[in-house]
This record gives structure tokens, sequence and C-alpha cells, in this order.
């Protein structure tokens, strides 16, 4: 949440807090579903996703009322934003550049050869 609050917000389009994107990858990651323990217990709002040009993100379901409904263009262009930010705070930055470098192994990445 750290990282989210410094990089990617405040955020063009994106008028939710870094608890709210934890809570939504919390419902993602562990139930598949918008709804997370996080925003059950009131401390998160739940995030629904809509594409710029598709169906409103309410045209199957009735939303919370403390929904929020993000972009998804405008959600990944905060990420793209916040992955340039973090990158050059770790080329002006040596305590960050070791965390990055650090870190760099266990990344789930495919590098082609």
């Amino acid at each position: 949440m750290e990282w989210v609050d410094t990089y990617l917000l405040p955020a063009e389009g994106l008028a939710c807090d870094a608890i709210d994107l934890y809570g939504a990858r919390c419902g993602v990651l562990h139930t598949y579903r918008p709804e997370s323990a996080l925003s059950v217990a009131g401390d998160a709002r739940p995030i629904f996703y809509q594409w710029r040009d598709g169906p409103p993100a309410a045209c199957e379901r009735d939303l919370p009322a403390n929904a929020l409904v993000v972009n998804v263009e405008s959600l990944f262009q905060a990420v793209r934003a916040g992955a340039e930010k973090f990158a050059a705070a770790g080329r002006a930055n040596r305590e960050i550049s070791e965390r990055i470098a650090h870190h760099l192994g266990d990344l789930l990445c495919y590098v082609p050869r």
C-alpha cells in the first residue's frame, strides 16, 4: 500500500485509496470476486471494473452503495506510470536500487533467450 500511495496515487481517473486497491487485489486473488474481507468489514470499498467502451459495471448486477467503478484503461495507465516513477526512483536512489536488485531474481517473469 505504501508503493501505491507513493507511485500510483493520485492518478487521473482513479478515485480510490490504496486500501481499496489492496482489498480488490485480495478479492480477486482469494475469491475471484470484487468483495473482500476488507470490504465486508467496511475497511475498503469494493472495486468493480469497467472498460471505457464496454457495458457499464452495473449492467449484470446491482452494485453495493459504497462500490467504486474503476475504468480498466485508467488503472492500466496508472500502474504503468507508477512503474515508470518507481524505476526512476530506483535509478536515483541507491537504497531503492538495492531493494529492486535483491528481489529481481524472484520475479515470476519470462525472459526470452
